[in-house]
């Protein structure tokens, strides 16, 4: 079959070879940068830790499956005003917590504008939400490395998002409890200082189940992405190192719903790549010149 060899301006920034490819610069997601403050302190940045099987046994935030601390300090307290309802049960003689918890844009990046970027020591749901509001502006989850966490509280613990089956983490619209399959708004991220040692590390890492993260861009520049089962995603993932333990990822790089622009056009648009000179990279694979070894392409 012959090819039509016409000229296309700008194919270079369009087409990728698969191979030797960086990863996308933590820029890309940043317009405005807003960082999430601690509660009367604008220049102290806020950390979270949500977990609802290992709970806090002492300090001001004692059995609590969200607490929030200072960004140089490793005493944790209990949010006042966020929307977490909380359901216990004991099960085989231990006691387990069912939460909702509710991250309202009134809640994080208060008094500022643009996008919001919200610092998480860990994250591990077995059986809990966190809906994040991201309907009027998108929202950035950094998941800080033991490196990053800059005291020493936390290093006893993996430094990971978790997420089990019946778990869920997802952006919603305000005042909804359902979903908006909205990935281009819901970013997950983490930059550590160093590459990861392949699936052996626990550390900047986050581990996925089912339907638990429906819809997410992911960027783990030097992290992990994990299977602890087969899991399904409407998104983007860049990572460093991929783990399937035997397990299958759907991925769904398209829009769903009304919406007819392509989920990479939904997200530059967003995220404004054109004035970054970021032209993206896809998971799509496509043929080249046949026969040549240069046949494989990676695009949107």
């Amino acid at each position: 079959m012959k090819g039509i060899d016409n000229y296309t301006a700008n194919l270079p920034s369009r087409i990728w070879p698969v191979i030797n490819q960086k990863q996308p610069a933590a820029g890309i997601f940043k317009t405005n940068g807003s960082k999430d403050n601690y509660p009367g302190e604008p220049s102290t940045t806020r950390i979270w830790r949500v977990d609802d099987d290992q709970y806090n046994p002492s300090g001001r935030c004692s059995w609590r499956v969200i607490c929030q601390r200072r960004n140089q300090s490793g005493v944790y307290s209990t949010p006042v005003n966020i929307d977490s309802r909380r359901r216990w049960r004991r099960v085989n003689g231990q006691w387990q917590t069912t939460a909702t918890i509710r991250l309202r844009e009134k809640d994080i990046c208060t008094g500022k504008s643009g996008d919001c970027h919200v610092y998480f020591d860990r994250i591990n749901l077995s059986r809990s939400r966190l809906l994040i509001e991201n309907s009027t502006r998108p929202v950035v989850l950094h998941l800080l490395g033991p490196q990053q966490a800059q005291f020493s509280g936390t290093n006893s613990e993996n430094a990971s998002i978790t997420l089990g089956p019946r778990a869920l983490i997802c952006g919603v619209n305000t005042n909804s409890n359902t979903c908006n399959q909205q990935p281009e708004r819901l970013v997950i991220m983490t930059d550590a200082p160093q590459d990861p040692a392949q699936c052996a590390d626990q550390n900047n890492r986050i581990n996925l189940a089912g339907s638990s993260l429906p819809a997410a861009l992911i960027l783990m520049r030097q992290g992990t992405v994990a299977l602890q089962e087969d899991a399904q995603l409407q998104g983007v993932i860049w990572s460093h190192s991929y783990c399937s333990n035997g397990h299958r990822l759907s991925l769904n790089a398209q829009t769903k719903g009304g919406r007819s622009a392509s989920l990479v056009k939904q997200a530059s648009t967003v995220w404004d790549w054109a004035k970054k000179g970021f032209s993206g990279y896809g998971r799509r694979i496509t043929r080249g010149i046949r026969g040549t070894g240069l046949d494989q392409f990676q695009r949107f």
